[in-house]
């Protein structure tokens, strides 16, 4: 009876283990995304304000990059003034 107590004790830690073993990984596979999407983006200088954004969502014009169009706006708008 004592061996197919520890049998059993072994069976059952196993399943359990290996259920946790598919949770973790789902979770973690959860937790990374898309791999893509973690690889790290250059950060560009706004020529406005200074703000540093992936070089991906900024507004460019000609050789000058915005990190917003209302940044672009006002740098429009102080060159009309001068």
């Amino acid at each position: 009876m004592g061996v197919l107590r520890f049998v059993l004790i072994g069976l059952m830690f196993l399943i359990v283990f290996q259920w946790f073993k598919v949770k973790w990984r789902r979770f973690i596979r959860m937790l990374a995304g898309n791999p893509a999407l973690n690889v790290p983006q250059p950060l560009v200088a706004c020529v406005q304000c200074g703000t540093r954004v992936p070089a991906q969502t900024i507004v460019a014009d000609h050789d000058r990059a915005y990190c917003s169009q209302a940044c672009h706006d006002a740098a429009s708008r102080s060159r009309n003034h001068e």
